[in-house]
């Protein structure tokens, strides 16, 4: 007992010699946001080609590095009335210097029944979906855009 005792103590010790005490306040975190969304409809909704395709572009907005984050994705981009209608980007999180931008490409749509997604689709796209980042400002990670679907096959 004694002997974690004197661990816990050592450890807060060392903390506070480097200035260590506890959360991080508001200007010591990073604060991801969405850039830019580029979504546009293919024409093609067949059961091998994305219906909506595009880019987007993530930015770290704060003065603070963001960390590698190895197990969540970068993003989500998913329609509003059918989450299961989506795109995830499962490469890993990227570290980001302040003021550095991550570019992602979206497919969405590949291997889904297609039937009746024509018309305006609206989705939502979000930066560290899982939240695995403590952030600045988590309010600011998500970004509506709108996209007509027309189906020529």
């Amino acid at each position: 007992m004694f002997k974690h005792l004197r661990l816990a103590i050592a450890a807060a010790a060392l903390a506070l010699s480097y200035g260590f005490t506890g959360a991080a306040s508001a200007d010591e975190l990073p604060d991801l946001v969405i850039n830019s969304v580029k979504l546009e409809a293919t024409g093609k909704c067949n059961r091998f080609s994305p219906v909506v395709v595009g880019d987007l572009v993530i930015a770290n907005a704060s003065d603070v590095r963001a960390p590698l984050v190895i197990t969540a994705p970068l993003f989500e981009v998913r329609d509003v009335e059918d989450p299961s209608f989506k795109d995830v980007d499962f490469r890993p999180l990227e570290s980001l210097a302040p003021g550095e931008t991550a570019t992602a490409r979206v497919r969405i749509g590949i291997l889904k029944d297609k039937s009746e997604l024509e018309g305006i689709r609206r989705f939502i796209v979000i930066a560290d979906p899982e939240d695995r980042i403590e952030e600045s400002n988590e309010r600011n990670n998500s970004y509506f855009v709108r996209v007509r679907v027309d189906c020529a096959e």
